[in-house]
């Protein structure tokens, strides 16, 4: 008897475990990256990062990317503009408007990855990253 009882708790424990996990998976919830002062760090797109409880930076999405693409003669490099969330409030940032500033702070584009692409195989949101620094005013 005692048998079957534990095979239904370990039945049941299993169940809440794996419905904690896809609850986990699905809302995204993940460590935020450390930020320092004047320390590089990088984001993916969904990702955010936290200056010890004063900034939580996520970067939401890629706008757009006209970047030149490799493969292509451009006569202008072109930009990549990217939407941040700083505390809440919504920002865009890019290769030519590279810093923005908030509550004391300038979060300056320090990089875009991929940094080259094929205008045949353009990159999709997932696969950017971009790195930032902060240093305050």
């Amino acid at each position: 008897h005692h048998t079957k009882k534990h095979f239904i708790d370990v039945t049941a424990s299993l169940r809440a475990i794996g419905t904690i996990l896809l609850l986990f998976i699905l809302t995204g919830c993940r460590a935020h990256v450390r930020i320092r002062v004047k320390q590089g760090f990088e984001l993916q797109q969904g990702e955010s990062g936290e200056l010890k409880d004063r900034l939580v930076i996520y970067f939401r999405e890629v706008i757009s990317d006209n970047r030149c693409p490799a493969d292509v003669n451009c006569i202008q490099a072109g930009d990549a503009v990217f939407r941040l969330r700083v505390n809440g409030v919504f920002y865009r940032i890019g290769t030519d408007t590279a810093s923005i500033t908030h509550e004391g702070y300038v979060i300056e584009l320090k990089d875009v990855l991929p940094s080259t692409f094929v205008s045949t195989d353009r990159p999709e949101q997932k696969e950017y990253r971009i790195s930032l620094e902060v240093r305050e005013l």
